[in-house]
């Protein structure tokens, strides 16, 4: 339901021009969805694009749980701004905003779970991946990893079913917005995100939640299955 009440929103959208006018001079841009976390406020989210020098075209979909709003970025910019905003970690997803799939009526690849793994000093292997809320799988291995680029895949009815019940066990609101000890200076971030809230985790220690331990774990696991990373 919320997918197809998103898309009915973005097919509204993509009806407008996608060009802006500065001076005497057009340029075409892209849009871009950007998911707001749940401890963000949509004025904070608005400033950050505004001073970025991006455009806040509008809050695409809102409820008590999901908050998207469309971003529009020069169109010789996008592949820079979607990885900048990505990396900068203040939203809990960003994903290109295409008007072409809606209108072949495939669904808006909207974040479930993400897991964000960052380097170390050593071989750590550094990769991203997310499961939307139809079981699609999109990885991207970056570095140390036996499989590097983008990999698509769904998963089965019974893994989808045994994670979705592993995530609804996690209340992501209830535990620390970061796992470290800062004393210790060569270890790579977890970044797990889920339901607008986002985990940090530098230190595997006894004090992370074993439920989240649990879910990380689970998605690994079926990513060493599929030998994307050792």
């Amino acid at each position: 339901m919320k997918l197809a009440y998103l898309a009915f929103f973005l097919l509204i959208v993509s009806c407008n021009s996608p060009q802006k006018t500065s001076g005497n001079t057009t340029f075409e841009t892209n849009d871009l969805l950007v998911e707001l976390k749940k401890s963000s406020t949509v004025n904070d989210a608005k400033a950050l694009i505004t001073n970025s020098g991006l455009t806040w075209d509008s809050l695409v979909f809102n409820n008590n749980n999901v908050r998207i709003a469309l971003v529009k970025v020069p169109v010789n910019k996008r592949d820079f701004w979607l990885e900048k905003l990505r990396k900068s970690d203040e939203f809990a997803s960003v994903n290109l905003n295409s008007s072409a799939s809606l209108n072949n009526n495939e669904e808006v690849n909207i974040p479930l779970f993400k897991i964000k793994k960052t380097p170390c000093f050593g071989d750590c292997p550094v990769f991203e991946v997310s499961i939307n809320e139809t079981g699609k799988v999109t990885y991207k291995g970056i570095e140390n990893v036996l499989v590097t680029g983008i990999q698509e895949f769904l998963l089965s009815d019974k893994e989808f079913n045994t994670l979705k019940e592993k995530l609804e066990k996690n209340n992501f609101s209830s535990f620390q917005k970061k796992y470290d000890n800062p004393k210790i200076m060569d270890l790579p971030s977890t970044f797990i995100s889920y339901n607008g809230e986002q985990i940090e985790v530098r230190l595997w220690s006894d004090e992370v939640p074993t439920e989240l331990i649990d879910v990380k774990e689970y998605v690994e696991g079926i990513l060493l299955d599929k030998k994307f990373f050792e």
